[in-house]
């Protein structure tokens, strides 16, 4: 008997499932520069060896053998992660365990350091299992894996291992019987096992512990004699071993009988397995025994339940899973309805009706008892589950459907608690559900269900079976699920199923469409043409002042439909034709609010096709503008009276189409407001850029898409110079992320110009500065750019961009400004904060440029969201200061460095926040130099310092102060890679120690990492939405990700004295793969801030107070960015 383990990784490439067989010799795994390209599996069963691939066999291939049969493998792990150029995660590592106690070198990507690169995991058996066979999804990588491990057999007696918790688990499994057994000693313990299995004809032998002393063996007469029991004694490890048999035989005592004694033994059963732990001895020993004579199951078809109500089947035995019958084969007869008082039946796997020539009717599998629902045949397939799973079974179950091309939600079934809810997409109408797998037990609640579709199988959700309970099937041979029913109360009781077959609703069925909600002005009546094949022809009327009339010639089914909407003026309509091998992808739309008339009313139209081609502009091109697109255009929606409002779509993507479902946003164009506006629009890619400049700065600008499969090439902006153009191509796996646009008002125009554009891509690739980098500066960024617009005459006066965001973003959080009942200290920057329990503590800081405040140690509670004053008590620092570091180890707070408007200071202080008392731990001339504006952190035990600035020159020196030796030491200096830098971020993750940006003469963008235990310093480079050089911004660690906002992205020329160029973006770097990815943004643009990690109501996450403002003020608020999943 196998257990299935779920698949790990991503959702995409083709399913695929190995089998099981009798175990496995050798795995080859390839691997390019991000992932696992390629898995080679050499099995073997019934003594021949069977080859099985997936993946693209490309990159580096390496190689990890066990030694079969002794040696097999028990644990599969790896990590796996999202990958540039592909939707979803991918396999990037892989490793195994085996019962030998080894583990393989890590197989596939990892990070510069060694590590997995991703996210880890690790499948095993519950006890040890061997491995039997791969599961998993594949494509041009490895997309997920999951194994089949032995698993043991409810029909067998499973004897616990007897001994102690040392060593590795190991699980031989079960066989026909054992022929040979083989004991090997060292001292007074048994220290090496070997045992020679039967199976069939073949002999199949498994080894444990050390071989040391020359082994004693105990043979079978096999197949005419069996052991029947085996005997032993612990005494801390396995001490000795005997056997008797069904011949009435008992072998020697292999080893010394002292200890406690164990047998294993039970009438009417043999043994044919072992289990247990072992390392250079054995630790542990179990076994598994078979009835005799060993059950030979038969499918045995139980009939259809009769017309009347009876009462319920007995259940089947637990001893053995209820088998799946094939229900074609039994004989119809009408449904039955439900037990009498009107209970869940409890069928075991029968009742199935087939008499009505629609969709048939499987009773319900389960428990008894509970209220019965239904949620109907009427549908074409199954498009989603919902299940939670709590702590007694499943606590309820929901399904959404299609039908009639439409998604039709469900109900939920069973009470709504505080369960996590698993969800499983089904993606109709390519892929649909075919069976359904449970157990239930004495309690009549279902314990656990998984699903299966025809491309791929769930996990588990709720309890594995264990073999105590019983177990059902919803399955039916050649046909899919459409509907289901059951019984449910406090929990799910039962469920039942309708099936059809699954050439009764061709996969050919058009997808779900999706309503795009309608834009535009709210006036007029709605209207609602619904989803149809196609969109065939578009009438459009204008009015006076916008258009008036719209009519749409859809296709259903072959046959032609039309909606008409607004009012129809003597100005008669224009047409546009869809060719019928062409479909709509895209609307653009203006609207705006005429004189006269209450709400906005659209005022022109743009219909795009899949194969590029363009409408003509129906009316007036003035307003708002807006896009709606995402796919397949089949329906509109909207908004009219005697004019058009507003309009909506309804979209389907297309299976051919890759235009892009991912919605983008449009980031307003920035610059100064001359020239004549232009737009792009929305594509798929940005491939190249053309960029011509002028006497004042840019001339002329050029782009080139990708839409689909085809290379688009935009109209020029602006007017080309004879200097001609320069050019900065996207690699095709590349996109751009930003583009750094400087921009300034030269004398004799009337209105800023363009001066020079920088754009910066996905894989951290950076252009030259096009153009005078002189003027104010902006960023255009936020994601993946895939469209610009903007205004020019002869030069290009100003530009946006449109972005599209991930869809599976790193980290999903939220902004909150935390409100301050009480007096706060004040507005301030260059300060220091830090967090101990529900209170934050603040120190030091500047109103005015290079003027401390006070000395004092404010306290914000964030039970009362009030401020007080920590009491002053101790060696209280007498040097108000700013520039400084505070971070907190436990109830302790520890003050390093900072300054005041002459000097640096490096005093150490610590606050005991218990005792309410200062202590100063170091004197200036025993710890790190004085400096100010450097960075801190900390882990348990140690406090890190890193650069600043001191009276003469910035630093790149890291110390550590431990707190139990009490000594600071200077650990390996970065050199030269590493510039000395003042305003950095430091942070501390999984014991390294990782340095981000900062200032050194000019803004940086590297980011170091220095190892301990190596002590190792690595410049790490890094990918992504990757954030520009900055310093002085917040910072905090949740989990493996490193979370940064605001910051000064250009020193102003008056250094400290002036505000700089501040921002306010919020970024995220993944310390596993090293990629950035922008946050939402949540608070005005601002620097020098005092920020710390917190955790805030149960969330983990940012937490900034104060700062200094763009036109050079100081902040007093506090926000706080938690992070709701990772």
């Amino acid at each position: 008997m196998s257990e299935k383990v779920g698949a790990m990784g991503g959702n995409k490439g083709g399913a695929f499932d190995d089998g099981v067989f009798d175990g496995v010799k050798k795995v080859i795994v390839g691997k390019d520069f991000s992932k696992v390209t390629y898995i080679k599996i050499e099995y073997e069963k019934d003594g021949k060896f069977e080859i099985r691939e997936h993946g693209t066999n490309r990159g580096e291939l390496k190689e990890f053998s066990v030694d079969y049969p002794n040696e097999y493998i028990t644990a599969v792990g790896g990590s796996y992660g999202t990958v540039f150029g592909y939707e979803s995660a991918l396999i990037k590592s892989l490793l195994f365990k085996t019962s030998y106690g080894r583990t393989s070198p890590i197989l596939g990507h990892t990070t510069l350091l060694g590590n997995p690169a991703g996210k880890e995991f690790m499948l095993e058996s519950k006890n040890g299992g061997k491995l039997l066979g791969f599961h998993g999804r594949s494509g041009e990588a490895l997309d997920a894996i999951g194994p089949h491990f032995f698993a043991v057999n409810s029909s067998l007696k499973h004897f616990k291992p007897q001994g102690g918790n040392g060593g590795s688990v190991w699980d031989d499994g079960a066989f026909d019987g054992v022929r040979k057994v083989l004991v090997g000693r060292n001292g007074k313990f048994v220290s090496y096992v070997r045992f020679e299995y039967a199976k069939g004809e073949r002999i199949v032998p498994h080894a444990h512990g050390k071989r040391q002393e020359a082994p004693q063996e105990f043979v079978v007469d096999y197949p005419n004699e069996h052991i029947t029991s085996v005997e032993g004694t612990i005494d801390g490890y396995l001490s000795s071993l005997k056997f008797k048999t069904s011949k009435g035989r008992t072998s020697p005592a292999f080893g010394n009988e002292v200890g406690n004694k164990f047998v294993f033994e039970e009438t009417g059963f043999k043994l044919v397995g072992f289990c247990g732990r072992s390392g250079d001895a054995i630790d542990a020993l179990g076994a598994h025994f078979a009835p005799l004579p060993a059950p030979v199951p038969t499918l045995v078809p139980v009939p259809a339940p009769a017309s009347t109500p009876a009462s319920t089947p007995a259940s089947p035995p637990i001893s053995a899973p209820v088998p799946v019958p094939d229900h074609d084969a039994l004989v119809p007869a009408p449904v039955s309805g439900v037990s009498s008082g009107g209970t869940g039946s409890n069928t075991g796997g029968s009742g199935l009706d087939t008499g009505s020539g629609g969709p048939q009717k499987m009773e319900t599998q389960g428990g008894e008892g509970g209220n019965q629902w239904d949620d109907g045949s009427d549908h074409e397939g199954v498009m989603k589950i919902y299940v939670a799973a709590g702590g007694l079974g499943i606590e309820n179950i929901k399904f959404d459907y299609v039908k009639n091309g439409e998604t039709k939600e469900g109900t939920f079934h069973g009470v709504k608690a505080r369960a996590v809810i698993s969800t499983i997409v089904i993606g109709h109408p390519e892929e649909y559900l075919v069976s359904v797998e449970g157990w239930y037990d004495s309690s009549n609640i279902i314990q656990g269900i998984k699903f299966q579709t025809n491309t791929t199988t769930s996990d588990f959700i709720g309890y594995e079976f264990s073999g105590d309970g019983t177990q059902f099937s919803l399955q039916v041979k050649d046909k899919k699920i459409i509907g289901f029913h059951g019984f449910a109360d406090s929990h799910l009781n039962s469920l039942g199923a309708y099936f059809v077959p699954v050439s009764s609703s061709s996969s050919s069925l058009t997808p779900p469409p999706n309503k795009v909600e309608a834009q535009g002005g709210n006036g007029g009546e709605t209207f609602d043409d619904g989803a149809f094949d196609d969109v065939r022809k578009v009438f459009v009327g204008q009015g006076d002042s916008g258009v008036a009339y719209i009519k749409f010639e859809y296709e259903k089914n072959g046959k032609r439909e039309t909606r008409e909407h607004g009012k129809q003026t003597l100005l008669g309509t224009e047409e546009f034709e869809v060719d019928s091998d062409d479909y709509i992808t895209s609307v653009e739309f203006y609207y705006e609010k005429i004189f006269g008339l209450p709400t906005d009313i659209i005022t022109s139209l743009i219909f795009k096709t899949f194969k590029s081609k363009t409408s003509q502009p129906f009316g007036m091109v003035s307003g708002n503008k807006s896009i709606l697109e995402g796919g397949k255009i089949v329906g509109f929606h909207g908004r009219a009276s005697n004019v058009l409002h507003s309009l909506g779509i309804y979209i389907s993507p297309s299976r051919t189409s890759s235009t892009p479902v991912t919605p983008s946003f449009k980031l307003p164009a920035q610059g100064g407001n001359g020239g004549v506006s232009w737009d792009d629009g929305v594509h798929d890619n940005v491939s190249k850029v053309y960029v011509g400049q002028g006497d004042s700065g840019v001339a002329f600008v050029k782009f080139e898409y990708d839409k689909g499969s085809e290379l688009l090439v935009g109209d020029g902006h602006g007017k080309m110079s004879l200097l001609g153009t320069e050019e900065f191509v996207i690699h095709p796996d590349d996109y751009i992320t930003s583009v750094k646009v400087y921009y300034e008002k030269l004398y004799g125009l009337k209105a800023e110009i363009i001066t020079a554009l920088i754009f910066k891509t996905f894989k951290g690739i950076t252009s030259q500065p096009f153009g005078i980098t002189s003027g104010d500066f902006f960023l255009l960024e936020g994601g993946k750019i895939t469209g610009f617009h903007g205004s020019s005459s002869d030069v290009l006066h100003s530009i946006g961009a449109y972005m599209s965001l991930s869809s599976t973003p790193m980290l999903r959080g939220k902004w909150i400004q935390v409100e301050q009942k009480s007096n706060e200290p004040g507005p301030r920057c260059s300060h220091a904060i830090a967090m101990v329990g529900e209170k934050m503590y603040s120190f030091g800081g500047e109103l005015t440029p290079n003027f401390h405040i006070d000395q004092h140690l404010y306290v914000f509670d964030f039970k009362t969201h009030t401020w007080s004053l920590a009491p002053p008590n101790g060696d209280v620092p007498d040097l108000p200061c700013l520039g400084v570091c505070m971070v907190a180890i436990g109830t302790t707070l520890y003050v390093f460095g900072g300054r005041d408007g002459h000097r640096n200071y490096n005093g150490f202080y610590s606050y005991d926040t218990v005792k309410s008392e200062w202590k100063l731990i170091t004197h200036v001339n025993k710890g790190p130099a004085p400096r100010s504006f450097h960075a801190m952190a900390a882990d348990a035990e140690n406090i890190y310092v890193f650069g600043g600035v001191s009276t003469t020159a910035r630093l790149n020196t890291l110390h550590a102060y431990n707190i139990v030796s009490e000594k600071w030491i200077e650990l390996t200096n970065p050199g030269e890679s590493c510039k000395a830098r003042g305003g950095p971020g430091l942070a501390v993750v999984h014991g390294k120690i990782w340095v981000v940006y900062g200032f050194s003469g000019d803004e940086m963008d590297d980011v170091h990492c220095y190892d301990p235990v190596e002590s190792k310093w690595t410049k790490v480079e890094t990918s992504g939405e990757k954030p520009w050089g900055r310093s002085v911004f917040s910072i905090a660690v949740v989990g493996k990700y490193i979370i940064i906002s605001g910051g000064e992205i250009d020193m102003d020329p008056k250094a400290h004295l002036g505000p700089g160029i501040l921002i306010g973006g919020a970024f995220v770097l993944d310390t596993e793969n090293l990629m950035w990815e922008k946050l939402e943004e949540g608070h005005s643009p601002r620097g020098w801030c005092a920020s710390t990690t917190a955790s805030i109501d149960g969330k983990k996450g940012l937490l900034m107070y104060g700062g200094k403002s763009p036109t050079n003020g100081r902040y007093d608020d506090i926000f706080f960015y938690g992070v709701d999943s990772a």
